[in-house]
């Protein structure tokens, strides 16, 4: 969705709230606003007060997952994906907890979680570009070589 779509959602929200309504899914439907738009306080605000509800969705935990990865907390980041991944496995989840690692420069955690994620979605070549870009990092070039020729090969493949 395009930025201009979260806005206008960002000021219905906005407005649903400034009228007292409170629910989980608002709450979190309006942090995941915030953190589109780089409202950050606001989107950690509405998301940590989304969990707070008894019944919430589990996209929280990936939304606020995503807030604190892009402001570089990936301790916070690491910990809410992992828990998103108890109750929902997904190759995603898998692929921005690795991003998470590697800003904390874990690698071999990284390397797993991006490999599960290759794993779960064979066919994303988003994935393999970025165990490429992993592996190099990590000294191993061969094995990097071996992504990018899938890559290519995936590359053909779809178009």
């Amino acid at each position: 969705m395009k930025k201009l779509k979260f806005k206008h959602a960002y000021e219905i929200l906005k407005k649903t709230i400034s009228r007292g309504i409170k629910h989980s899914d608002i709450f979190y439907l309006f942090g995941e606003c915030c953190r589109v738009l780089n409202l950050y306080e606001d989107g950690e605000k509405y998301l940590l007060d989304a969990l707070r509800f008894e019944q919430h969705s589990p996209y929280v935990y990936y939304s606020a997952g995503l807030l604190y990865q892009e402001i570089q907390d990936y301790k916070k980041s690491v910990s809410l994906f992992k828990y998103f991944l108890t109750i929902m496995e997904n190759a995603d989840t898998h692929y921005q907890i690795s991003k998470s690692y590697v800003g904390l420069q874990n690698y071999l955690e990284a390397l797993s979680h991006i490999s599960s994620a290759i794993g779960i979605n064979p066919n994303c070549i988003e994935y393999y570009n970025f165990r490429s870009e992993l592996y190099e990092v990590m000294g191993f070039h061969e094995m990097s070589k071996d992504d990018l020729v899938l890559v290519k090969k995936l590359e053909v493949f779809y178009k």
